[in-house]
């Protein structure tokens, strides 16, 4: 038997067709710029990131247990993110799957598939099963 559960987050209703526990995950405001949201495989159902800049870049969500080095990435996901801005990312009700872990970075390399930091530090939240 399938259980419908919806849970209200940030303004916005994340349906589930599975009962499942959701672990909110989350940095302080002082500045990050990446977070290992998972160190093993988890599904993610939202991330919301604060660009504490003035300059605009990337939310990169990658398959990964740390944060790589500046240069050349494969992220799963990419979400630009204004400058003193916000982005907000709901993903299906299924979540979104990662086989090695979840890792999220703040980036104002030119595309998304460059990691630049330094520059871009804020708050990153999500929620994973």
């Amino acid at each position: 038997m399938r259980i419908w559960l919806s849970i209200l987050i940030a303004g916005l209703v994340l349906l589930s067709t599975t009962a499942t526990a959701l672990t909110p995950i989350a940095v302080s405001a002082a500045g990050a710029n990446s977070l290992v949201i998972s160190s093993k495989p988890a599904r993610l159902y939202q991330i919301f990131a604060a660009n504490h800049t003035a300059t605009a870049g990337f939310v990169l969500v990658l398959n990964a247990t740390s944060a790589p080095a500046d240069g050349a990435v494969t992220p799963l996901w990419c979400i630009n993110i204004p400058a003193s801005g916000t982005a907000n990312v709901l993903f299906t009700a299924e979540g979104a799957s990662f086989s090695v872990g979840i890792t999220a970075v703040l980036s104002s390399g030119a595309n998304c598939l460059t990691k630049t930091t330094g520059t871009i530090t804020g708050y990153i939240t999500a929620l994973l099963e």
